[in-house]
């Protein structure tokens, strides 16, 4: 192995081609030198983009942020503290500057509207505001707009990118509605994959798609990884066996490999598929390392069925159109999250179908089961929107005389859904939900009918579906729908548990040893949280639960009253059983409604209603929002821990 050292100008740099011998891939030495290795067998392309970290730029960029947004120098503490999760590849700028601007101490300021658009322009324009900019944008928050919108207009303008890009920054991005530490750890995880399998820097307009895929959880981390070694992209570099091993080791295990394990890996590529050989990587326990850190599920390999296969062995009857079969169709799209795109009935862009609320009943009439090709107006059924879709019904009726017959379809003006059984119904709502799973009672429909075209088979039973694990949208809460995961089925009963942290509320007002039963938070939740988030739908099928006092394992330590309740919280026992057996909910983000009543301060834990030491003013064990359980808990009047509900519905 021949090394050779290279002097560069910049602490960030991108791995180059070195025209000798062979090609290179290099990593940083220190801040300024390059040590690149040469083994490559002579592809086109190198493995991956390296970067060097200047901390006394850093520590500049911090500085600023206190200087302009706060009005003074740093104190020592807080510039470590800032600055080492950017060194530590924690943050982004846009997630640093956002801790700045909605901190205790800005809020703290009380600044007008055009104050406050001032400190914008100084903060990420680098100048001062010219007198047309400033009115414009005092006008559009004295109109309404919010601080995060104005926020995110400067944030994510050219001048604040190249600010970041002059101390050494990795941007990132900001959207409206999404936690901002929740937004730079899955920028700065897709920004890893662009580097590691494309060799190249993200562009903002990739790493915002790709982001929103993971932050909807409709992708996991290998999920995602797969689609960038899948991209005609990374095709097109054509590495050779050397260099695709090192791409591997970068994306998956965080780490170079060394020559003996370069060697066994291109060996194993000879007898093996470079997709065998992804799997092997993509499973490892360094990459849900990676992931864990990322507050990204990891998921698994599927070798079953592309996302955008239709399986036509999974329905009873492909030579008709009948409701049983619809049902297993749009199941189907819902649990291989198909996303909605107006006047879309199954089309497949970019590896993922989209349809729109009438588009996914006509996807079932116009797909070919010989073919897999999506036909319009084939199958006896022609293009048909909502309205049509319920004038041409010849049986129909309002809610209050529809049977329970799955398949049948639900109209309210301007949108339809499929009810599944059991009292569920799937639709494609929205773009920001796309395909949703829910109770009937969670929407107003106005009527049912029988679909125009559709057999309806009512002597034989629809066909059992387990929708454990399955997203399920019950309730409305701080602006937002809140989203469960179904963990448990009792016969007609689901258990709920919540996917984020929907507020932020102390366990207890009083600083003083509390339980469960006792807890100001449990009152909350069945009074406040249940009249507020439920429509009265809604809360007809929310049962009463029967809680026991739960034991802390560790320090063997119970105590309290058994409480019946309507919402609860996790115990420790829940969440280490269905952390375990849901890998997707041990990784818990804050809504951006929580985030807002957090004050600035940082949401790291969430609340389990499992008793801990009885120590004074400890209350309750918490969760990190990455799953870890901590038996030593947290004082009850906390601030800054997260609430996370669960209850069990019944949806029949």
């Amino acid at each position: 192995m021949k090394k050779i050292k290279l002097k560069i100008a910049s602490a960030v740099m991108s791995a180059c081609m070195i025209m000798s011998s062979g090609f290179f891939t290099a990593k940083i030495e220190k801040n300024d030198t390059v040590i690149a290795d040469e083994y490559c067998d002579g592809c086109n392309s190198v493995a991956s983009v390296t970067h060097g970290v200047n901390e006394e730029k850093i520590n500049g960029f911090v500085t600023r942020l206190y200087e302009v947004c706060l009005g003074r120098t740093p104190d020592a503490a807080g510039l470590k503290s800032w600055a080492d999760t950017l060194i530590n590849d924690e943050a982004t700028g846009i997630c640093v500057a956002y801790g700045f601007v909605f901190s205790n101490e800005f809020q703290s300021k009380e600044m007008s509207n055009e104050e406050y658009v001032k400190c914008m322009y100084r903060a990420f324009l680098g100048r001062d505001a010219d007198a047309d900019g400033l009115a414009a944008w005092t006008k559009a928050m004295d109109d309404g707009a919010s601080r995060q919108q104005i926020f995110k207009g400067f944030a994510m303008s050219p001048e604040f990118s190249m600010i970041c890009d002059d101390y050494g920054v990795f941007r990132g991005d900001y959207y409206i509605g999404v936690d901002a530490v929740q937004a730079s750890q899955v920028n700065l995880f897709v920004r890893r994959l662009y580097e590691d399998v494309l060799g190249r820097e993200c562009d903002y307009s990739g790493l915002e798609a790709w982001s929103l895929v993971l932050i909807k959880k409709e992708a996991t981390g290998i999920k995602t990884a797969e689609g960038f070694y899948n991209s005609s992209e990374f095709k097109e570099r054509n590495l050779c066996n050397n260099c695709y091993v090192d791409s591997l080791y970068h994306s998956f295990l965080g780490r170079n490999p060394s020559d003996d394990e370069r060697t066994t890996w291109t060996d194993a590529l000879a007898k093996n598929s470079r997709a065998k050989i992804f799997e092997g990587f993509a499973e490892s326990t360094e990459f849900t390392n990676i992931c864990e850190k990322y507050g990204i599920v990891r998921g698994n390999i599927e070798n079953k069925i592309k996302a955008t296969d239709i399986d036509k062995g999974i329905f009873t009857d492909t030579s008709t159109r009948n409701n049983i079969d619809l049902v297993i169709w749009v199941i189907n799209a819902y649990n291989q999250r198909w996303g909605y795109r107006y006047a879309s009935y199954g089309n497949v862009d970019n590896g993922r179908r989209y349809a729109d609320c009438s588009g996914l009943i006509k996807s079932y009439f116009w797909y070919n089961f010989e073919t897999g090709a999506m036909k319009p107006n084939s199958n006896g059924f022609t293009q048909a929107s909502s309205e049509v879709m319920w004038a041409e019904a010849k049986v129909k009726g309002n809610m209050s005389t529809m049977p329970d017959t799955p398949g049948l379809g639900l109209w309210r003006p301007g949108h339809v859904a499929v009810y599944i059984g059991n009292g569920l119904f799937v639709d494609s709502a929205n773009s920001s939900i796309g395909m949703r799973m829910s109770t009937m009672r969670a929407i107003d429909w106005q009527g049912w009918f029988e679909i125009k075209g559709l057999t309806y088979i009512r002597d034989e039973k629809i066909p059992e579906f387990d929708f454990r694990g399955s997203n399920i949208y019950f309730g409305q809460y701080g602006g937002e729908v809140i989203s469960w995961t179904i963990v448990d089925k009792k016969d007609d009963n689901l258990l709920l548990v919540a996917n984020n942290v929907i507020d932020v509320v102390p366990y207890d007002d009083a600083e003083k040893d509390t339980t469960w039963d006792r807890s100001s938070l449990r009152t909350w939740l069945n009074d406040e949280f249940y009249e507020n988030a439920f429509n009265d739908g809604e809360k007809s099928l929310i049962q009463t639960t029967t809680l026991e006092p739960e034991r802390n394992t560790k320090y063997n330590y119970s105590v309290g009253s058994t409480t019946k309740d309507k919402i609860y919280i996790l115990s420790a026992a829940d969440a280490e059983k269905y952390f375990k057996e849901y890998s997707s909910l041990k990784v818990c983000n804050p809504t951006a409604y929580a985030s807002s009543r957090s004050g600035g301060e940082i949401i790291s834990n969430y609340w389990l209603r499992t008793p801990t030491q009885s120590n004074v003013h400890n209350a309750s064990t918490v969760a990190s929002l990455k799953g870890d359980i901590d038996y030593s808990g947290n004082k009850g009047e906390a601030t800054n821990v997260g609430v996370r509900p669960m209850m069990w519905i019944k949806t029949a």
